[in-house]
């Protein structure tokens, strides 16, 4: 493989992670957490199947294989692990999508689905602070009243950032006179 062929380097990081996090048993999860109301899991990331601990342990040592395989003259040291464990994304998203007559912001789930795009909506995405499930849950509650659906219609995506104490909530929407 060579030094400068990207995918070929991603693709052999993902197959070194996902190997070794196959291995691993399925993480207990709460009610709603990783997952919809109807026990669908979410599959964009790994926090519904493994743990951070062992996450990190595995992208440590994935990289660490990468760099003995490519034999990089330079010395890597060991990844940085988040203070926060899970908790730690300060930007998050949701489109909005309708379904019989109603607004729901979720997830953009595609996994093994036939249909195409449709919500997933979990109750709380585990590499998010609990506080974006909340501004989700608040936002999606008025969006679906009456005097709120013209800019309802309009809207894309619901986008949360900000840090552990403050957050700003910017509405996308496609174009509205």
């Amino acid at each position: 493989m060579e030094k400068g062929s990207t995918n070929s380097q991603v693709s052999f990081f993902n197959k070194y992670f996902s190997d070794a996090a196959a291995s691993l048993p399925q993480r207990p999860l709460k009610h709603g957490e990783c997952q919809t109301a109807a026990g669908q899991k979410c599959t964009l990331c790994l926090a519904h199947r493994i743990n951070y601990d062992d996450e990190y342990r595995i992208k440590n040592t994935a990289l660490q294989e990468y760099w003995k395989v490519h034999r990089f003259p330079q010395p890597i040291h060991a990844l940085v692990p988040s203070p926060f464990g899970r908790n730690y994304r300060i930007v998050t998203k949701r489109k909005v999508f309708s379904s019989n007559g109603k607004l729901q912001l979720g997830l953009i789930g595609t996994d093994d689905e036939p249909a195409g795009v449709h919500p997933l909506l979990v109750g709380q995405c585990m590499i998010e602070p609990s506080a974006h499930s909340d501004i989700y849950r608040c936002v999606q509650e008025y969006l679906n009243r009456k005097e709120f659906r013209a800019i309802a219609e309009a809207m894309n995506y619901v986008v949360v950032k900000g840090n552990y104490e403050e957050f700003t909530v910017i509405f996308n929407v496609a174009s509205m006179d």
